[in-house]
């Protein structure tokens, strides 16, 4: 009631007037400049989570190099024909050579045939158990559930589950040093191989492992910093066990 009978005569709709000329664009502006901002600072938190994680590498607190693991690593397909496709890509060296580490590789296109499925996909990779390897019945599985899907051998097992040309650490030295250095290193790597192929929307990136595999699940979300969910389905056993 203030507010009107001090505005309700003629001389004081004038100013009024005036001052709603001057503050609704000013309003306007404000929401404008707010709206650009939360833009600016959106993608400032993705740069940083990259560059947070690339510190950490720089400054030696953890033993991998950063820079090298998110770029994608070479690769060849073995199988191209099948609706789901094997890959052999590199990994970092062991023993001199670079190591060798089988995939497997499916979109939604590849197991209904309509390869226009395949566009802006979201990606997850999976993280076998202790005793198992990469799994194509596992990478359908999400494929029919409209993701890319990747599976990888850490123990440097092919197709026919029999050891690589420079497979890496083998499968008995398992939780050692040397083991989860290369085993996280092959996890990030597939990451960055998924997360370079066209039909995938790298900003929507998800991981998930069984037992062991939940295990490095966990350890690997400590530092590759791109993945946007995480699911570790019982990886927490014998952790007494671990120094």
């Amino acid at each position: 009631m203030y507010f009107r009978q001090n505005y309700s005569c003629n001389a004081g709709r004038k100013p009024m007037s005036i001052m709603l000329k001057i503050f609704i664009p000013l309003c306007f502006f404000s929401i404008i400049l707010m709206c650009s901002c939360e833009d600016r600072q959106s993608t400032s938190k993705r740069d940083d989570h990259t560059k947070h994680a690339v510190s950490c590498s720089d400054s030696k607190t953890i033993p991998w190099n950063l820079k090298e693991l998110f770029n994608s690593p070479r690769f060849i397909w073995i199988d191209t024909e099948s609706h789901i496709r094997s890959i052999l890509y590199e990994g970092l060296s062991y023993q001199g050579n670079p190591m060798n580490t089988f995939a497997y590789y499916s979109t939604p296109g590849l197991v209904t045939g309509d390869r226009s499925k395949d566009k802006d996909l979201p990606a997850v990779v999976l993280i076998h158990s202790w005793g198992s390897s990469a799994t194509p019945q596992w990478v359908e599985l999400w494929a029919r559930r409209g993701y890319a899907a990747i599976s990888m051998d850490l123990n440097g097992l092919g197709p026919d589950r029999k050891r690589l040309d420079n497979a890496g650490p083998p499968a008995q030295d398992y939780m050692s040093d040397v083991w989860n250095y290369h085993g996280l290193a092959r996890i990030v790597l597939a990451h960055s191989l998924i997360r370079s192929f066209p039909e995938v929307d790298e900003d929507r990136t998800a991981i998930t492992g069984v037992s062991v595999g939940g295990h490095l699940v966990c350890s690997v979300i400590g530092i590759d910093t791109r993945f946007k969910a995480a699911v570790p389905v019982y990886g927490c056993g014998f952790l007494h066990e671990i120094d």
